[in-house]
């Protein structure tokens, strides 16, 4: 390391300082690996390597140890581009993944990248097999007010939104009782 000045402090490095003394390539390094001068990807070593450096088998899961993204699902280069870890143990593990097809994971622990625990599923599929809104509305047989979703009960709008047709209908009618009342007011009122 070199004293404080323009350029970055390891030594033979002419590249100016991005952040804390380093330049963007050693920066990357210190924060991906802790050490500016560890490489993000060592010369020589194959994706299957460098996946397998991060990856923690546990009794059930093969868990990722490296980078999460917000949501929780770890990320991984392979071949120049950043992907999803999951995805890319799926290929190198299994097989191309088909065009628009998403990789859900069975057993629902989303830094999972054992190929056992991953299938490849349509977006729609993915979603209501998830725990969010989509999924639990999916599930659900009738209305709040006990009126089935089925048949021509059920209203389902270009969003795919599902409504009950009764309820709609109850609603409907007492919108348009308060508008006459509200009308018939303001005759009587003038």
């Amino acid at each position: 390391m070199r004293a404080w000045g323009n350029h970055c402090l390891v030594i033979e490095c002419p590249n100016k300082i991005r952040s804390r003394g380093w330049c963007h390539k050693h920066y990357e390094r210190w924060r991906h690996n802790g050490d500016p001068l560890v490489c993000l990807n060592p010369i020589g070593l194959s994706n299957e390597d460098r996946f397998w450096r991060k990856v923690n088998k546990t009794n059930t899961c093969w868990l990722w140890t490296g980078r999460l993204d917000a949501g929780g699902y770890g990320t991984f280069r392979m071949n120049g581009k950043t992907t999803l870890a999951h995805r890319a143990s799926y290929q190198m593990f299994i097989g191309r993944i088909s065009e628009g097809l998403h990789i859900d994971h069975l057993c629902r622990v989303r830094n999972c990248v054992r190929p056992d625990h991953l299938e490849p599923v349509t977006p729609r599929e993915n979603i209501l097999r998830g725990i969010g809104p989509a999924a639990k509305n999916s599930v659900k047989t009738h209305c709040p007010q006990g009126h089935e979703y089925a048949g021509e009960n059920l209203i389902i709008t270009n969003r795919g939104d599902r409504y009950c047709r009764t309820c709609a209908k109850i609603s409907d009618r007492k919108r348009k009782d308060k508008m006459k009342k509200e009308r018939a007011h303001e005759l009587i009122g003038t």
